[in-house]
């Protein structure tokens, strides 16, 4: 008996991956230091004063003046209550300056019924407090928050000075959701193309496409919630490459129905349609979870 007994799909679907692959793997490497979205902190604010606040974040000091030629709109009085307000070798991020570019707005935009105020590029911390210079000349300052996703959205309240920001076990279940439902659908629509019968290795497939998605969530959707989308791009080849050759494994001694060669076929084709499903999607994916 033949270990392999349909040669030919098997150098189909290995050459289809191969060049899949290969394709994908060339993104990253033309990417430039710029590209993509960048770090960034959006604080929405509810129930803000009447009068005109200002909010900037506590960062690690350093000599990047951010505001530039902005200074000059700003009230002088709260620019010198943020700018003197130093603790153990932080400061006031867009009022003093940053290591790094740091963008925003101390005034922030009207969002609703509140203020939305959003930092971005480099100069943003990953760990901060917020600062914020009241109407009445005070200065207000919060508890250290840590930036846990690659752009966090944080809501302070102004009266209770409380704030809030949504759970990042939410985000990894949606990123499990919406990783697993496209493959389920391309990877069982090739499963029937491929003459698999459905009831025999039915459960097989949803088992180990469940395994697969939960090694990706845990790998390629934390790089992309806590490192962006151009470590998510980075990071793809790579694991769909590892999952690609666990599926092989266990494709080749649990389906049924079919010959040894099939199988491996079957895996390496379904592995290289949802390698390409993924990447396409990718950019979506981020934008679900960071989009206002």
């Amino acid at each position: 008996m033949k270990l392999f007994d349909t040669a030919r799909p098997l150098r189909g679907g290995a050459r289809l991956a191969l060049c899949l692959c290969l394709l994908l793997a060339l993104f990253p490497a033309v990417a430039q230091a710029d590209m993509g979205p960048k770090p960034q902190v959006t604080v929405v604010v509810e129930h803000p004063p009447q009068g005109e606040y200002y909010l900037d974040l506590l960062v690690p000091e350093g000599d990047y003046d951010n505001l530039g030629d902005r200074r000059a709109q700003y009230d002088p009085q709260k620019l010198a209550l943020l700018a003197d307000y130093r603790e153990g070798g932080w400061h006031a991020g867009l009022t003093v300056g940053t290591r790094a570019p740091m963008w925003g707005d101390l005034q922030g935009e009207v969002w609703g019924e509140g203020r939305r105020h959003t930092f971005g590029y480099f100069g943003v911390p990953d760990r901060f407090k917020l600062l914020v210079a009241t109407p009445e000349g005070e200065l207000r300052v919060s508890d250290w928050v840590d930036r846990v996703t690659f752009q966090t959205t944080l809501t302070y309240d102004y009266q209770t000075r409380q704030m809030a920001r949504p759970s990042i076990w939410l985000a990894y279940l949606r990123q499990f959701a919406v990783t697993l439902l496209p493959t389920l659908l391309i990877e069982g629509m090739l499963l029937l193309a491929f003459r698999f019968p459905l009831k025999k290795n039915g459960l097989v497939f949803l088992l180990v496409n469940l395994g697969t998605q939960l090694f990706l969530t845990a790998t390629l959707g934390r790089q992309l919630l806590l490192h962006g989308l151009l470590a998510g791009y980075a990071a793809l080849v790579p694991l769909e490459l590892a999952v690609a050759g666990a599926e092989t494994l266990l494709y080749l001694y649990l389906l049924r129905g079919q010959g040894r060669g099939r199988r491996v076929a079957y895996a390496l084709t379904a592995n290289a349609a949802s390698a390409l499903a993924g990447w396409l999607l990718l950019k979506w994916e981020f934008w679900l979870h960071f989009s206002s």
